[in-house]
Parts: structure tokens; C-alpha cells; sequence
């Protein structure tokens, strides 16, 4: 079971301690929105302090390369219904390299040296992309999200096992309990008897 994750930042986030142009690309974002398979994700406070770290550390000494890739927004869609996405949203449009952009969206994949990151226009995700050439990888932003969504699909299946025994043991309760009608019905169809019998006896 899969579920969706978002997280509202009402401060820009992303403030990596290193000066770096590619960073310019990410200034002044407002919320993060993470997908997986299609699904919105959610996390805790304590975990996307965790991405933000670990996601700073992989862009650190990456370079920024002209662009290798164009999105069409339809195949962008299609795309998402498979895989860990992460879409940063502005509160602004923002101009880079003379490509404006409100938000940017980023697949993330294992034993992934370079990322594509498109960008989206009210919500409309095509035309050129940006292309960072990594130093390392995603892996480790990639790893954390995954366990992240893997601790919320055993809390959810936790809680739904729990509800069914809550119910199963509710159900039982009441089939062991005798209704207000069933109980007079009981006692008519006892009475009905005792009185045949008496009936019987008196003629013998």
C-alpha cells in the first residue's frame, strides 16, 4: 500500500552550508511535495531535516550542464505513476539561464550520476530541462525515502490489523448476546410446550 508524502515549509528550506551556483536553482523554495508510484508521500518534521542534509550533500560539487533533455508534460505524468519523485515548489516564478520555473521536478534512482530537472509552469511540466552532472550519487537520499515510506506502510498495516480484530471482537459480542425479541421469543415457544404437555397428560 503506497502512500503520498508532502511536507509544508513556510520558510525557504535547502540551506546548505556550502556556496554553490547550482544551489542558485533551488533558493527560495517553500514546500516539497514527494512522491512514489503515483502516490503522495508523508513524512515527519525529524525526517526532512534528515532529506534536506542528505540531499545537500549529494548536490555538493556537482556541476550544472547545458540542457540534455526536454520534457513533454504528458509523458512527465505517465512517468510519475512509477518510481520516487520530489517536486520543489516556489511561491514565485523563478528565471534561470533565462528558463522560468515555479516549480521543479526530479526523479530520483539508484546509481544515478546525473539528474534532469524539469521544469514546471502552473503546473505544466515541459520544455527544456535543467541537468546537474553529479560527484556521487542520489543513493543515499534515495535509501532514506524509501525506508521512510517503508516505516508508513507497516504503521498502516499495523493499524488496519488492529481495526479488524477490534471489529471481529465487537461481532463476536453480539452474536453471543440473546436480542430483546429473540429472549420473548425463547420463552413463548418454552411456554407453548409446557402447556402441550399438560394438555396431553390431562387426555391420558
Amino acid at each position: 500500500m503506497n502512500r503520498f508524502l508532502c511536507f509544508f515549509m513556510i520558510i525557504p528550506i535547502l540551506l546548505c552550508s556550502f556556496s554553490s551556483n547550482v544551489l542558485d536553482l533551488f533558493d527560495e523554495v517553500n514546500m516539497i511535495e514527494f512522491y512514489y508510484n503515483g502516490q503522495q508521500i508523508e513524512i515527519s518534521s525529524d525526517q526532512q531535516e534528515k532529506f534536506e542534509e542528505l540531499f545537500c550533500n549529494a548536490l555538493e560539487g556537482a556541476q550544472q550542464m547545458p540542457a540534455f533533455g526536454v520534457s513533454l508534460h504528458d509523458l512527465t505524468m505517465q512517468n510519475m505513476k512509477e518510481g520516487l519523485w520530489i517536486k520543489f515548489i516556489y511561491n514565485k516564478t523563478i528565471v534561470k539561464s533565462e528558463m522560468p520555473f515555479d516549480s521543479i521536478l526530479i526523479n530520483i534512482t539508484k546509481d544515478c550520476h546525473g539528474i534532469n530537472l524539469i521544469r514546471g509552469n502552473d503546473e505544466i511540466f515541459e520544455g527544456r530541462c535543467y541537468y546537474l552532472n553529479l560527484k556521487g550519487t542520489l543513493d543515499d537520499v534515495y535509501d532514506f525515502l524509501i525506508e521512510c515510506i517503508q516505516t508508513i506502510e507497516n504503521k498502516i498495516e499495523v493499524e488496519l490489523d488492529f481495526q479488524e480484530q477490534e471489529q471481529i471482537t465487537i461481532k463476536g459480542e453480539i452474536d453471543l448476546t440473546e436480542t430483546d425479541d429473540e429472549s420473548e421469543n425463547k420463552n413463548s415457544s418454552l411456554a407453548g410446550t409446557k402447556s402441550s404437555n399438560e394438555i396431553l397428560k390431562h387426555l391420558n
